[in-house]
């Protein structure tokens, strides 16, 4: 058993930075694989430029634009 943190239940919905964000799968119901949220961003926002140093990401967008950042230019 991996030793993860302590996050909130699936299908909890808290808000990041002002967007409601649900929890669908987390890192405790995947052995550590990955973490699966689901959210509706507004238009003209979405989230601050970040990194995640030790795994990847991956959007799956339903419907709209997003605008993405890969690589410092």
């Amino acid at each position: 058993m991996l030793d993860l943190p302590k996050t909130p239940a699936v299908g909890t919905t808290l808000r990041v930075l002002g967007t409601p964000v649900t929890y669908r799968l987390t890192a405790r119901e995947t052995e550590g694989g990955y973490f699966l949220f689901e959210s509706a961003v507004p238009l003209g926002e979405g989230m601050l430029p970040h990194r995640h140093p030790l795994e990847s990401e991956l959007l799956y967008l339903l419907e709209g634009r997003l605008t993405f950042r890969l690589e410092d230019a």
